[in-house]
């Protein structure tokens, strides 16, 4: 079999969709799979080893359609998988020129499918903008011959548009390599001298509250890992700035406890779920993991089992849960024991990528 995934990003840009599609084409590469990644203009990237790269191949099927066309036919590519993602492919996340480019796809005979990282916003952030990525969608999944995506809430919306999509969760954005347990405690000595539990998170998320909880906790400490845009908050804190995937799960596993301290509204909207390859990260690093409840939450995430749950997402709320997990150590055991049987079970790359392959070849 052979494969295009087509995303609008590839690393090193700062993109989670770009990291699922180069670590899913280096498993399906394991696989047996001739796999070829396509994205938009970027920095220089070197692919996993054994895959196939096409730089520019995103401008290139938007301007010259027909040419990029006999390309994919060069490439014998059996599957063109889009890596779908309303705002990576259109500045106001309208890419109008998706469906029809999807339509000359398949009239060349090669088969389509696309995964729905996102599928459109929501109507009350923005009814009309929403009625318009609604539109798209839809007229995407006519266009394809398979339709996956990460989450039910995604399922959900993508059924009431008329598409069966299975599900396929998302795994984890970096390399699993674990430091000794020697220089664990050398990293910990060094960036934390004198705190005792610490508390781990990834860049580029909202911790005004996390923050906040942990300032007013003894002996605790912040470590924000990879690129982040915080400068100063009110606890002790050290973030590594951004760091290449085969250091994020040392520095990860110098935490105690892993934080994910997802959006959600007063409604319940959002929440932590398998549609992060953060969470896929710290599950493979064996942490216990701190979350927040939402509609986006659903099993196999069990609150107690594989992860701490937390309905109030306010500084008081992250205080009681770390004050809670600090405190008991069988507890974070079991809840580091339960989400890497479930990293094990659903999120490694090998059993993702055999999946999708099972999947397409139905």
């Amino acid at each position: 079999m052979r494969l295009l995934l087509l995303s609008a990003h590839l690393p090193p840009a700062i993109d989670g969709v770009g990291d699922y599609s180069a670590h899913l084409a280096a498993a399906l590469y394991r696989q047996g799979v001739q796999v070829t990644l396509g994205c938009g203009r970027q920095e220089r990237y070197t692919p996993p080893l054994g895959v196939d790269l096409w730089p520019g191949a995103l401008e290139q099927a938007r301007t010259r359609a027909g040419q990029w066309i006999e390309g994919l036919r060069a490439r014998r590519c059996d599957w063109l998988v889009l890596q779908y993602v309303p705002y990576a492919f259109g500045r106001w996340g309208l890419p109008f020129f998706l469906f029809s480019l999807l339509a000359k796809v398949r009239r060349a005979g090669i088969r389509v499918a696309i995964f729905f990282h996102e599928v459109h916003i929501r109507a009350e952030e923005n009814r009309l903008l929403s009625v318009g990525q609604q539109w798209i969608a839809r007229r995407l999944c006519r266009q394809a011959d398979r339709v996956f995506t990460s989450i039910p809430y995604y399922q959900q919306m993508l059924a009431a548009l008329g598409a069966q999509a299975e599900i396929l969760p998302v795994g984890a954005n970096m390399e699993c390599i674990r430091p000794t347990s020697q220089e664990r405690a050398r990293m910990r000595a060094q960036y934390f001298p004198g705190k005792r539990f610490i508390v781990g998170t990834f860049g580029r998320r909202p911790l005004q509250a996390v923050s906040e909880a942990i300032a007013a906790l003894p002996d605790t400490a912040l470590l924000i890992v990879g690129a982040s845009t915080v400068s100063t908050l009110p606890c002790p804190m050290y973030s590594t700035g951004y760091l290449p995937a085969t250091d994020l799960c040392r520095w990860l596993c110098c935490s105690d406890v892993f934080v994910l301290p997802d959006p959600v509204t007063s409604e319940g909207k959002g929440g932590t779920s398998l549609k992060s390859g953060s969470l896929a990260a710290a599950f493979a690093a064996a942490l216990p993991v701190i979350g927040v409840r939402g509609d986006l939450t659903a099993p196999p995430l069990a609150h107690g089992e594989n992860l701490w749950l937390l309905d109030d997402a306010g500084r008081a709320g992250w205080q009681t849960a770390l004050s809670h997990l600090c405190c008991h150590t069988i507890l974070t055991e079991h809840l580091a024991q339960g989400g890497h049987r479930l990293y094990r079970q659903h999120l490694q790359w090998e059993v993702l990528a055999k999946n999708f392959l099972r999947a397409l070849s139905d």
